[in-house]
């Protein structure tokens, strides 16, 4: 596991402590935006099971499908139908 992903690791363990569940929605989102940028083995599938998280936590909390109105990388909603579009490649 590299620095970065112990951070968000770290940072995800702190932010499930909250009562407000956008910032781990924020702090999923974070991460997958580091793994789509580092495009390592591995890191694209991981960064549609973090970026489906957070789309479930936005649409839970808020009522909308925040990121993925605001996102031309995502397609779909929800943990199991999240996948990463042409565009993020």
């Amino acid at each position: 596991m590299s620095r970065a992903e112990e951070h968000f690791q770290i940072a995800l363990q702190q932010a499930e402590s909250f009562t407000i569940a956008l910032e781990q929605a924020e702090i999923r989102r974070f991460h997958a935006v580091m793994l789509i940028d580092r495009a390592a083995p591995g890191d694209r599938e991981k960064a549609e099971t973090l970026l489906g998280g957070a789309l479930e936590t936005y649409a839970l909390s808020t009522g909308i499908d925040t990121l993925r109105s605001n996102s031309p990388l995502i397609e779909g909603s929800g943990r199991s139908r999240c996948k990463l579009n042409e565009r993020s490649r």
